[in-house]
């Protein structure tokens, strides 16, 4: 592995995102949001606005590259003294992983699919799509809807 090999690995690893979250803390205020990849805000970001409305002040967000980063950042977090005490949402997608379960990290929200797409599109909406989209009504139409839903 050559130096710039070496380099562009560095940047994905936990400890870069923690000076990156240091340099931001000093200039930002409210949660900050730290998120697998560059997708997860699209998503969350949206969502929590709304849930949290005018009573909490979203911070910075941070991309991690990767659940683990997510993680291994958490652990940097809480054991620093001077950034244990801050407030922070972590997002991970559960993946094909056994941990973290859902709810055992009170400020991990772990995906219930294996991604947060999963979360965004089930079956009922791909049927109203399909449905609206060939103009689906009869019997036979249900029956191809049938063999895609096991598909899917």
């Amino acid at each position: 592995m050559d130096r710039v090999d070496q380099l562009r690995a560095a940047r994905s690893s936990p400890h870069v995102s923690f000076t990156e979250y240091l340099k931001l803390r000093a200039k930002s205020t409210g949660i900050f949001l730290i998120f697998e990849g560059k997708q997860c805000p699209t998503v969350y970001v949206g969502w929590l606005r709304q849930l949290l409305k005018k009573c909490t002040e979203l911070g910075a967000q941070i991309i991690a590259r990767g659940k683990k980063n997510v993680l291994s950042l958490r652990e940097l977090i809480l054991k620093n003294p001077e950034t244990a005490k801050d407030n922070n949402l972590y997002f991970v997608d559960r993946d094909y992983d056994v941990e973290p379960k859902s709810g055992s990290l009170p400020d991990v929200y772990v995906t219930r699919g294996y991604a947060i797409e999963n979360e965004l599109i089930d079956w009922n909406i791909i049927e109203n799509f399909i449905r609206a989209y060939f103009d689906i009504a009869d019997y036979y139409d249900n029956e191809a809807l049938e063999i895609a839903k096991k598909d899917f």
